[in-house]
């Protein structure tokens, strides 16, 4: 049996690493919980808007709004690495 990570249960089809988990690493701690809440806001606001006008395909037009969100945090990762991990670019001299 599996330990359960963050409430997990079985059936999530979300395994390995997450966006979530690097940017606690990096420290950004509070950037997690408010992109979550902001794309849920979004997404339901999405639902709700698209519903009525196209019945059961207005939710996953709804839902698809989470999405920008959450690749912020791809966004912010990637601005972290690049501003820790890389070296700065100097131009490479064939003659030394």
């Amino acid at each position: 049996m599996r330990n359960h990570v963050d409430g997990e249960n079985q059936a999530s089809p979300r395994r390995g690493p997450r966006a979530g988990h690097t940017l606690r690493a990096f420290g950004h701690v509070r950037l997690v919980p408010i992109l979550s809440i902001a794309g849920g806001i979004l997404s339901l606001a999405g639902v709700v808007f698209f519903i009525p006008r196209l019945g059961l395909a207005g939710a996953a037009v709804g839902r698809l709004f989470y999405g920008p969100v959450a690749a912020l945090d791809f966004l912010k990762i990637k601005t972290q690495f690049a501003r820790t991990a890389l070296p700065p670019k100097e131009p490479v001299l064939p003659w030394k």
